[in-house]
């Protein structure tokens, strides 16, 4: 192949790549109250779940949650109350609307028993929507965490890579 023709092709695959990367950041999903799950088919073990980052956007607060290997399958959904996995105890958040995140397969320990979940355990917050954070259970395969929000306005969930994350946004 001619020089020429090498520097067309990569101009044509860098144009391309452009393309790509502005409209999957346009993808994201809709707002919803509705609950939501999605089943990763290719994940394999039980993926780390190692750390949980919050912070404000103009328009929503954001929870990233980190994941060491593939992206786990999750569960979200509005719930009455939010309960630590095992005991059944009610996990003592402030915030009048209750969100629920199951992650599986997932563990926040690693083989040793050991935990490496290095993110909030049970945190209160002030955002504009987001009111606290609360590690509800990391047992038999599955991570849950829960959320409280000051109303119900909705949120979105998606999953990025490189590395792996569950984000999920609360919209103001």
């Amino acid at each position: 192949m001619s020089k020429r023709a090498l520097n067309l092709f990569a101009t044509a695959a860098a144009g391309l790549a452009l393309i790509g990367s502005s409209s999957a950041a346009g993808a994201l999903p809709a707002y919803t109250t509705d609950p939501s799950t999605w089943t990763n088919p290719k994940v394999t073990g039980q993926p780390k779940v190692i750390d949980l980052r919050v912070s404000k956007h103009d328009t929503f607060d954001r929870i990233v949650v980190d994941v060491d290997g593939r992206r786990p399958g999750y569960t979200i959904q509005y719930v009455d109350q939010l309960r630590y996995d095992g005991s059944g105890k009610v996990v003592p958040l402030k915030g009048r609307k209750k969100l629920s995140l199951t992650l599986s397969p997932a563990r926040a320990h690693g083989k040793n028993g050991h935990n490496v979940y290095a993110g909030p355990k049970l945190q209160q917050y002030d955002l504009p929507m987001l009111r606290g954070v609360a590690f509800t259970g990391d047992f038999e395969g599955v991570v849950s965490f829960g959320f409280t929000a000051r109303r119900m306005k909705g949120y979105r969930i998606f999953t990025l890579t490189n590395p792996s994350r569950i984000v999920v946004d609360l919209k103001h």
